[in-house]
């Protein structure tokens, strides 16, 4: 398993479906609060994924989860849904786009 929140983060992109993005072209942001944390953007275009470090105001997703949580749901210790249930995961942007990102990343949410 990746060290780092950053590395978890990135090995995201190792877990996308080409075949659950066709057609959907989109930007994420993921930010994660507390130590370690940070902004990663996924810049999904033409069934492939693009990761970089930093934020993107115009991203037309973006979720945000605190540190603790995120090692939660990195170990399979709690899904995305449920930290989106009990307010620690955070949505902004079209619900769509959040179950979308369920099926382009499996396991994220």
């Amino acid at each position: 398993m990746p060290e780092t929140i950053g590395d978890q983060v990135k090995s995201m992109a190792s877990k996308f479906k080409a075949d659950q993005a066709k057609g959907w072209n989109k930007t994420l942001m993921i930010t994660i609060t507390g130590e370690g944390g940070g902004s990663w953007q996924f810049i999904i275009k033409d069934g492939k994924c693009e990761v970089k470090i930093g934020e993107l105001p115009t991203a037309n997703l973006k979720v945000t989860v605190d540190a603790a949580t995120w090692k939660l749901m990195a170990e399979g210790k709690t899904s995305g849904t449920k930290a989106f249930m009990s307010g620690k995961l955070k949505v902004k942007g079209p619900m769509g786009d959040l179950i979308k990102m369920g099926k382009v990343f499996p396991g994220m949410v």
